[in-house]
């Protein structure tokens, strides 16, 4: 089986991408329990936001890890952000006013990502069944499916049956 964590605090970014999985049909942040639930095992000290933001969040980030970064610099853009060096450094949401500090973490880790050059290997699997969040550890960043022997074969074997038809 191929390895699809991503390094680091990465990997919370693609946790929180695959609360949606299409393949098995589950949905971790279809009520609030589920998104604390998620917050607790993935970031105990990050107060949920409303579940409405949280999935909004997580269809932004999906978008940009497909290449369209549009809703997620659009929430970025909406963020009051400080930095914070010193003991725990941690990107964090400013004032009382804070909106999201889900939403500011998680931007923190996508901008550190995005200088170490880890970002373009975090990908979407592009089986429409399937629409995995995975890290490409492909030595020329070019991996495609989530899992070859699943994803990647069964386009494969419907290619091959549409030629099949097509030629006879």
């Amino acid at each position: 089986m191929k390895p699809q964590e991503a390094p680091g605090a990465l990997e919370i970014v693609r946790s929180f991408a695959n609360t949606l999985d299409l393949e098995h049909g589950t949905d971790q942040l279809t009520d609030a329990a589920g998104l604390a639930a998620w917050c607790r095992q993935h970031l105990p000290e990050v107060s949920p936001p409303a579940l409405r933001d949280a999935v909004a969040l997580r269809t932004a980030l999906r978008d940009a890890i497909d290449g369209d970064p549009a809703l997620l610099d659009a929430i970025a853009a909406a963020q009051p952000l400080r930095l914070r060096l010193g003991g725990q450094s941690a990107l964090l949401t400013a004032g009382e006013d804070a909106t999201d500090p889900l939403a500011a973490r998680l931007l923190a880790v996508v901008a550190v990502a995005a200088l170490d050059g880890t970002w373009e290997r975090l990908k979407l699997c592009p089986a429409e069944d399937c629409r995995w969040a995975f890290y490409d550890h492909a030595r020329n960043r070019k991996g495609v499916w989530c899992q070859m022997s699943e994803c990647g074969n069964r386009r494969k074997v419907r290619d091959f049956r549409a030629r099949r038809a097509a030629a006879g």
